[in-house]
């Protein structure tokens, strides 16, 4: 039994290029229960085509991996929910491992570079076909949740699950490349703002923040006095929708709450948008116990679909009393698989997939594990994209 490459079959940069896209791109025809099934799919293709193409394994070897790769995938679509999202984080997990170490062989840094920026023209290009379909009153092209019946050209999700992913993904983008350019000495500033219009179209509060710490981190630097300029437009945007808004209100009696209550129960009666997300991670670790078996190795897959319901529909997030909680990867693989593997997935991002280990770095993380879990095809995106940057920048 042995392993050998041999590529004089397979185009690994088309491979390579499939592989990126799978993960950028949310066809939402192809959606159900926040999973897209399409992705799955190629997923499970593409591991295929390469094992097929790159690797001569001795005759038994194949078919036990065609065994166990579409018995992950049988076990996620027909045994219960709880077994069943075991079956498929380990599916992505494994298949994951292997697409990046072929990533990681037989993809150029220029090449990378070229599939980020052409990823980008792909979500402006749909973006503005969606501006299209608002402004004429047509169907809205891949829409989907708000976006469906949005009749502004705000807040559109162009190929994202919804605009603060969208907004995250673009962000990444810039960053990367930016990195990218500064090693060839590329100047990248047309880029940059066509990706910061974008993110404004998105109109994220995610998608703010980020865009507001980039500046900070890149652009007091690379270009102090547009920096100085985007502060003072920040500024006066801030001022703004605090003047003609109820935000200035809402951000006082959270402060107030914060400093006199603190009862996360009354959180969704203060901030009912923002504490949809921090509620459950509050609970959570207002309840850990240490000593508590589920608490270190978790109470079971798919348990965080239903750890939280109660305190979700009685506290008033708008769920009804048939939902369930489709969290982030924070606080649901706590619940699901425990303290200590969540810990070890940190430090994991942490070691391989922090670049400079900035703010900016470290707050893109946070809010990525609060915004989206293993089944979500932007968090698989982040840790390819950002690993292959790290790897390709030491290579060259």
């Amino acid at each position: 039994m042995y392993l050998t490459f041999n590529t004089k079959h397979l185009n690994s940069s088309k491979i390579s290029i499939l592989l990126l896209f799978n993960l950028a791109f949310y066809l939402v025809l192809f959606q159900h229960e926040n999973v897209n099934f399409l992705w799955l799919f190629n997923n499970l293709f593409i591991s295929l085509f390469i094992l097929k193409n790159l690797f001569v394994f001795s005759r038994k070897l194949i078919p036990i991996y065609l065994f166990i790769i579409l018995s992950l995938l049988s076990c996620f679509l027909y045994i219960n929910f709880k077994i069943s999202s075991f079956f498929l984080t380990i599916f992505l997990v494994s298949t994951s491992c292997f697409h990046i170490i072929y990533l990681s062989k037989h993809l150029s840094l220029s090449k990378f570079n070229s599939i980020l920026i052409n990823i980008f023209n792909i979500f402006l290009f749909v973006y503005i076909i969606q501006m299209f379909c608002v402004l004429f009153n047509m169907p809205i092209f891949n829409g989907f949740g708000i976006t469906k019946g949005n009749t502004t050209i705000f807040r559109l999700n162009s190929l994202s699950p919804e605009p603060s992913m969208g907004s995250q993904l673009i962000l990444l983008i810039m960053y990367l490349v930016n990195i990218m350019n500064l090693l060839s000495k590329k100047n990248s500033f047309l880029f940059e703002l066509l990706c910061i219009t974008l993110i404004i179209l998105y109109g994220s509060v995610f998608g703010y923040i980020l865009l507001f710490t980039y500046f900070i981190v890149v652009h007091r630097l690379k270009y102090p006095i547009l920096f100085y300029l985007e502060l003072f437009l920040a500024s006066v945007i801030v001022f703004y929708n605090l003047a003609t808004t109820e935000t200035l209100s809402r951000i006082y009696n959270l402060i107030s709450y914060i400093y006199s209550d603190f009862d996360i129960d009354n959180l969704a009666s203060i901030e009912p948008s923002g504490s949809f997300r921090f509620y459950p991670i509050m609970f959570y670790f207002q309840n850990l116990n240490l000593f508590n078996f589920h608490y270190l190795f978790g109470f079971g897959p798919g348990s965080s679909s239903f750890f939280f319901n109660d305190g979700l529909i009685e506290h008033g997030f708008r769920m009804d009393f048939d939902s369930n909680f489709q969290g982030g990867f924070l606080p649901s693989f706590f619940v699901d698989y425990g303290l200590i593997p969540t810990l070890l997935i940190i430090y994991f991002i942490v070691k391989n997939c922090l670049i400079k280990h900035n703010i900016l770095e470290y707050l893109f993380f946070l809010l990525l594990l609060s915004n989206t879990n293993f089944n979500t095809q932007l968090f698989w995106f982040c840790i390819y994209a950002t690993f292959l940057t790290k790897e390709l920048i030491q290579i060259k």
